[in-house]
């Protein structure tokens, strides 16, 4: 396989997204779509197929990012589509818990990870994207907690994204989640006392998205429902524990 045509197989990592969005559209029992493909089918293939270990790679960004570009796209949809069929009443009863799971699948295997990607960039835009993503997920500690706090602390007792020997995966999810929310705000209010600013305004990153999520989830209810705003909070849960879950394996591999 030539470096050139290596960059376009990660065009299948859209495809979750892609069977997200007809899945949540279609509404009904199609809702379980990317839950039974991404946790079913790619489960076996990546089981049975040959680990890919080759570090070609192009001189050209050009495709990379536009993978990135399009995921973040996707999540954009998915959530829309997702909203959309519950405005329609397309997804009832159980189907509800359903879309809220399959849909968190979606955004934890894909959005997040991309997520991580663009918040280690310098360029701002990418930062906003990945900023975006973590939103979508209801997530406003990260992007403080892991550049300034888990990248320094990790291993230590200093870092609460990092697993402690023998801790269950749920435990640790409960631990690091309240920790990584402590810890980014902590960080925060230092970081503004230490510029002679007001360290509980609106430059509190923290601080000023928590507000902002509030108001999202305020919009939410008041367009869609409370039902609409069960579903978003609980797929940014399941999409923050596959987060955590990943870290507990890499530990164990």
């Amino acid at each position: 396989m030539s470096v050139t045509s290596r960059n376009y197989k990660y065009f299948w990592s859209l495809l979750p997204g892609l069977i997200t969005i007809t899945g949540n559209l279609l509404g009904g029992w199609w809702v379980l779509s990317n839950l039974i493909f991404s946790i079913g089918f790619l489960a076996l293939v990546e089981w049975f197929m040959p680990e890919d270990k080759s570090q070609e790679h192009s001189a050209s960004p050009f495709i990379p990012d536009l993978i990135l570009v399009l995921h973040a796209l996707l999540q954009v949809l998915s959530l829309t589509a997702l909203f959309y069929s519950l405005h329609a009443g397309r997804i009832v009863g159980w189907q509800i818990f359903w879309v809220a799971v399959s849909t968190g699948v979606h955004s934890g295997s894909s959005s997040l990870i991309v997520a991580h990607e663009m918040i280690h960039r310098k360029k701002k835009h990418w930062q906003m994207l990945g900023k975006m993503l973590l939103f979508s997920v209801s997530n406003v500690y990260f992007y403080v907690d892991h550049l300034r706090v888990h990248h320094k602390w990790v291993g230590t007792e200093r870092d609460p994204a990092t697993a402690k020997y023998g801790e269950s995966l749920y435990a640790f999810f409960l631990r690091s989640t309240f920790g990584q929310i402590a810890s980014a705000w902590n960080v925060e209010v230092n970081r503004l006392k230490s510029e002679k600013s007001n360290p509980y305004g609106f430059r509190n990153y923290v601080l000023t998205n928590t507000l902002l999520l509030i108001a999202f989830y305020t919009v939410i209810v008041f367009l869609l429902g409370k039902v609409a705003l069960f579903v978003f909070i609980f797929q940014s849960l399941v999409a923050n524990f596959l987060l955590d879950t990943r870290i507990i394996l890499n530990i164990m591999v």
